[in-house]
């Protein structure tokens, strides 16, 4: 029943926002990117192929997906793991860890919340730490653009905005870096994938595809 939903969800989505074609990643593997609307982790779920689906988790607020019929949407649909960003005892990663451990893949925003419409903001440690520990496994870095305008803070309803995906090069983090500087490396890499969507929307670089942004991942040209 959740991957039914699921299903129709990431469908309504494609036609809503205009994702088509949107690239791969390869799973397992960790997505991370900016945050925001509560639809970014639909948005980004289409990424995956669709057998891997029922083995991709996000981490979710415990405090925004607790209540109210989109946050019991989201519960049987996402299959979230649910971080409680203010426990003060235990391991509040603990779980997240776990799936890792067993093979899934994992969605994660770094920011930790919600931010500005269309503004980046600082990637927390805790998605160094768990770079660190899981050397082996990819992580995409990705950049979510006009995704803001869809369901801004405070809207009562989400609008049909195009939304288009960019996915860098899968990156393996050095366990010998500490937490934070992984954590910068990775914030890097979407600013750098924010950066130039905005160069070619200005016109000022070509993307692989003139006629659609989410094409394949995509590194920068030098």
């Amino acid at each position: 029943m959740k991957m039914v939903l699921l299903l129709l969800f990431e469908n309504l989505l494609r036609v809503a926002f205009g994702l088509y074609r949107t690239p791969r990643v390869s799973a397992p593997c960790i997505v991370v990117s900016n945050h925001n609307t509560v639809l970014d982790t639909y948005v980004l779920s289409v990424l995956f192929p669709l057998k891997a689906l029922p083995r991709v988790r996000a981490a979710a607020a415990a405090d925004t997906f607790s209540r109210g019929f989109f946050a019991w949407f989201c519960r049987n649909t996402l299959n979230p793991i649910m971080v409680n960003r203010h426990a003060l005892k235990g391991d509040p990663l603990a779980e997240v860890r776990t799936a890792l451990a067993r093979g899934e893949s994992l969605v994660i925003f770094p920011e930790g919340t919600r931010g500005e419409p269309g503004v980046i903001e600082p990637f927390r440690p805790g998605v160094g730490e768990i770079a660190r520990e899981f050397p082996q496994i990819p992580i995409y870095p990705c950049f979510i653009a006009g995704i803001e305008r869809v369901w801004p803070r405070g809207a009562k309803l989400p609008l049909p905005f195009n939304v288009e995906i960019l996915v860098g090069k899968p990156y393996f983090a050095d366990p010998k870096l500490h937490r934070r500087e992984i954590a910068r490396i990775l914030e890097e890499k979407v600013r750098e994938l924010a950066g130039r969507y905005e160069q070619a929307r200005r016109g000022e670089i070509e993307f692989p595809d003139r006629r659609l942004l989410t094409t394949s991942p995509w590194t920068p040209p030098e």
